[in-house]
């Protein structure tokens, strides 16, 4: 492991002979491992810089629990109204044990829709978004609402959207 990789359970796991698993026991406490060991482990871990890659963590417990992530797309974040808005959706979303990935439109409708489509990839928990200036088809908002995530807009266009109003609203 050099210094500017980051440290893995894999590295631990080398260094005290043991497996992955055994690694991971250690770090979340388990009583499957000695004391002893749990404590070496988890201070080298901590010596290393190690942090858990919360990715990997998430894909093994999707089923269990879900991530909590919010997507949210703004025209800017150069914006104080926005970046002001950014803030208290992340204070109120962390809060609630979400995170939020947030991103900008750049007021462009191809750039909106892309956005939307990694929301939906990405699985998020919910979308909020301010639509671009561009934006006159909604397909990519309802392509959403569709697959089950929650939208909320600030601007109003639930007039073209099948279920938009009620499914936003009823969800969020």
């Amino acid at each position: 492991m050099s210094e500017l990789q980051p440290t893995t359970m894999k590295d631990i796991a080398e260094h005290f002979g043991v497996s992955i698993a055994t690694v991971s026991r250690a770090l979340n406490g388990s009583e499957r491992v000695s004391e002893e060991k749990r404590k070496l482990i988890c201070e080298y871990a901590h010596e290393h810089n190690f942090y858990p890659n919360d990715i990997a963590k998430s894909l093994r417990n999707s089923h269990k629990q879900p991530v909590k992530v919010i997507g949210v797309i703004v025209p800017e974040f150069t914006h104080y109204y926005f970046s002001t808005i950014l803030n208290g959706i992340e204070d109120a979303a962390s809060k609630r044990g979400y995170r939020i990935i947030a991103t900008t439109s750049r007021e462009q409708y191809d750039r909106e829709v892309q956005l939307c489509q990694m929301f939906e990839a990405h699985q998020v928990c919910g979308v909020i978004v301010s639509q671009a200036k561009e934006t006159q088809d909604y397909a990519h908002f309802q392509s959403l609402i569709d697959r089950g995530i929650p939208l909320i807009s600030s601007v109003s266009w639930t007039a073209t959207c099948r279920s938009c109003s009620t499914t936003a609203s009823a969800r969020v």
